[in-house]
Order: structure tokens, then C-alpha cells, then sequence
């Protein structure tokens, strides 16, 4: 009755909404599929035959971390579907080719260690980032926000090192309303 009142539609579980699907119960390797297949494509689509080693690290950093950082926040994944999805990265960077396999002589753990520690600096998808920085993903913007002004905790800048450059050029309008400090939206009437 409420749902035609306001003219919506009445759903069903599961659905996908920001690009992770919303799902009752405990987390299948059918509901990431479609990620893992995203994911999947774009790896097999590139051209990594023309592209060096260090090359493919770096899309491998900043393009498919990227794609899989929300949903893996979000949601634990079902290990078969990691063990996938990690085999399926290895196999870009060192053969070129998702499904092919190469001899190997470094051990992927070793080459997900950073740049310091002698690896290629790749954070593993098997292991969840710390505490600190998954509290600081999942936060509100008021979380951020220290005497007017941008407040980052260090796990999350050193995990994400272009966000503190983004976010200080967002201005941040405040005011005091009933002795409380209030975010100025474009609907608020002063």
C-alpha cells in the first residue's frame, strides 16, 4: 500500500544497488559473479602482450583494486571465488594471458609484499585491510571532520594516497544551528 502511494515498485532480493548485490543470507559465489566476470573481462581485454611487467602491476593496482574494493569491504567472499580471482591476476602479470600458467619462481606472497620489503607492492585480495583502515572505509563524512576542517586517518591516506589531495578541495559549509554544528545543503534555508 505504502509502495503505490509513493509510486514505487515492489522488489525482490537479490538486487544490485551501487554495484554490489544486496542479498538475504550468507554471501554465495553466485551474487559476485557478475563482479567476478567484470573483472575477468577487463583483464582479458587488454592488450597485456604490449604491456611490460611493471605496466601490468600498475593496472593491476589501480584499475582492479579499485573495481573490487567496495564489494570487498563490504561483503566476505566466498574463498573459492578469491582463490579464483587471485589465480586469474597472477596468471595476467606473469604470462600475459588469464588462463594460461607459467612457471613461477617468487611466491605470490612475496610479491604482494610493498615496494620496501622487496615485492611489487600488490595487496592481496585474500587479506582484508586493517581494522583501522575498514572502520575509515565504511565511515561517515562527519567522521572526517575535525574543527572545520579535513581529518583523514593516516591507514586510510597510506592505503589511498590521492584521496587527501581530493578531498581538500571540497569545501566544507558548516553552520551553527541550536548549538549544533550542521552541514549546509543546497535544501537548507538558513
Amino acid at each position: 500500500m505504502l509502495a503505490q502511494t509513493l509510486g514505487f515498485q515492489e522488489g525482490q532480493l537479490p538486487f544490485t544497488y551501487l554495484g554490489v548485490t544486496v542479498f538475504n543470507g550468507r554471501p554465495m559465489a553466485l551474487y559476485f559473479q557478475p563482479i567476478m566476470d567484470k573483472v575477468k573481462s577487463k583483464l582479458s581485454n587488454w592488450k597485456a602482450y604490449l604491456l611490460n611487467m611493471d605496466e601490468r602491476v600498475h593496472v593491476m593496482k589501480s584499475v582492479i583494486h579499485s573495481m573490487l574494493t567496495y564489494s570487498l569491504l563490504i561483503y566476505a567472499w566466498p574463498v573459492s571465488l578469491i582463490k579464483e580471482l587471485e589465480k586469474c591476476m597472477r596468471n595476467f602479470i606473469w604470462s600475459d594471458d588469464i588462463c594460461k600458467r607459467k612457471l613461477l619462481t617468487v611466491a605470490w606472497h612475496k610479491v604482494c609484499k610493498p615496494y620496501s620489503e622487496d615485492g611489487l607492492g600488490i595487496r592481496p585480495i585474500s587479506f582484508p585491510p586493517p581494522p583501522s583502515v575498514q572502520v575509515g572505509l565504511l565511515s561517515k563524512v562527519e567522521d572526517f571532520i575535525l574543527n572545520f576542517q579535513w581529518n583523514l586517518p593516516p591507514d586510510l591516506v597510506s592505503l589511498l594516497p590521492n584521496l587527501e589531495g581530493i578531498i581538500n578541495q571540497v569545501h566544507i559549509p558548516f553552520s551553527h544551528r541550536n548549538g549544533e554544528l550542521r552541514w549546509i545543503t543546497r535544501m537548507q534555508v538558513p
